[in-house]
């Protein structure tokens, strides 16, 4: 019998939130301070010039503090992108499936535009290697900032079941000038999402820690802009 889209996800809304920062060494303390709590060191992504820490939201979920490597002299594409942010925002959001070939298959039959499926790794403070595989639909213009990507992390243990415990997911809602394009947009993906109306497209998140709130929000669609710009100069080099 064939699955379902929600089958193929994990019930979790989210596997993990990234947020973001020019410099993951300021970014580090802010967070932990008002949460309360240490960070865990997730490690350096390879090729990519970023370093994470991460704190547990519960489950197979997490918050990943991300930024340029402190440890690495050279920048790289994507820390460039960090280094042109005006402050830390959220900067994107996995959704963690089961099967990522099937689940590929399944948005594709579906008539949704994809990106290739990569398979990327993750060396940890104790030198292990993750190894995991992603891909992301390719929304509308509009809706790229609250467009998840979909994470199959294998065999690999879940980041969120060794990460610093006691922060919780209080509330998330997403926003738009157009939120039934949005909600259908979800639906479509097999997304479960709460969608208000809102001057812009954005991911509003609410994290507490005990007595103590984080509140989070998406960067502005207009880093896009940025991102095209590096991504148009780059292919003329």
């Amino acid at each position: 019998m064939t699955k379902s889209k929600r089958e193929l996800l994990s019930p979790s809304i989210f596997d993990h939130i990234a947020l973001a920062g020019p410099d993951v060494t300021q970014l580090k303390p802010f967070v932990e301070e008002a949460l309360g709590l240490e960070l865990t060191k997730g490690g350096s992504h390879q090729g990519l010039g970023s370093a994470n820490f991460l704190a547990s939201l519960g489950g197979r979920s997490y918050l990943e503090v991300v930024g340029p490597d402190p440890e690495l002299m050279e920048g790289t594409f994507l820390t460039r992108i960090f280094q042109k942010m005006p402050e830390a925002s959220i900067v994107g959001f996995g959704v963690e499936t089961t099967d990522a070939e099937a689940f590929y298959q399944m948005l594709s039959e579906d008539g949704i535009e994809l990106t290739d499926i990569h398979y990327e790794t993750r060396k940890s403070p104790s030198g292990a290697k993750l190894h995991y595989r992603t891909f992301a639909p390719i929304p509308p213009r509009p809706l790229r900032i609250v467009t998840p990507f979909f994470i199959d992390w294998m065999d690999c243990e879940h980041p969120g079941l060794t990460s610093t415990p006691g922060t919780e997911l209080s509330s998330v809602i997403a926003t738009s000038p157009q939120p039934e394009e949005l909600r259908q947009w979800y639906e479509k993906l097999g997304l479960i999402v709460p969608v208000v109306s809102g001057l812009r497209n954005g991911l509003f998140v609410d994290l507490c820690s005990g007595d103590q709130h984080l509140f989070l929000q998406s960067l502005d669609s207009s880093l896009f802009e940025a991102v095209d710009y590096l991504s148009e100069k780059d292919a003329e080099q």
